[in-house]
């Protein structure tokens, strides 16, 4: 009974060390890691003519992202992921090193195939990620494009052409 009333007090007095000591440190680390602002985008409607047929509609796609800061061997993630992502390992270094700092992250490879998304998953990097992404497509190119605009890769407001 001595043992475990003395093993009670240990842990009491240990929770009281670490709020009186550490407290402030560990609820702002807590904020920090926990309150994250992920911008998600809305998803797109279809847009039809008047028979029916599809002149605009968003298809989903995999990209390819990395957080430099996270990634010490730049070399050999570029070796790794060369092959998944069909570029070479000198194209996938260079977007690595060029990072500037203030960048959280980098597009290793924009809409890319599922199947090269999964490859790339499957490796388990530290600080690459692939992610799902709606890409606008015009089935009929340019029809009614005065009237419908045209979006770009960042997924932006669609301007006229």
């Amino acid at each position: 009974m001595i043992v475990l009333a003395a093993m009670h007090a240990v842990i009491v007095l240990r929770a009281i060390y670490v709020e009186q000591i550490h407290g402030a440190e560990l609820r702002e680390r807590q904020l920090t890691q926990s309150n994250r602002i992920i911008p998600l985008q809305a998803r797109r409607g279809y847009i039809f003519d008047r028979n029916g047929n599809r002149l605009a509609m968003d298809v989903p796609f995999m990209s390819v992202l990395a957080v430099p800061s996270m990634i010490k061997n730049k070399h050999a993630y570029a070796v790794a992921l060369s092959s998944p992502l069909g570029m070479t390992a000198e194209e996938i270094e260079t977007i690595l090193t060029t990072a500037r700092s203030k960048q959280p992250f980098v597009w290793l490879r924009r809409f890319a195939p599922e199947d090269a998304a999964e490859k790339v998953k499957a490796l388990r990097l530290n600080g690459i990620a692939a992610i799902r992404e709606q890409k606008r497509v015009y089935p009929n190119e340019t029809t009614a494009a005065a009237l419908l605009g045209f979006t770009g890769e960042s997924g932006g407001v669609e301007e006229s052409s």
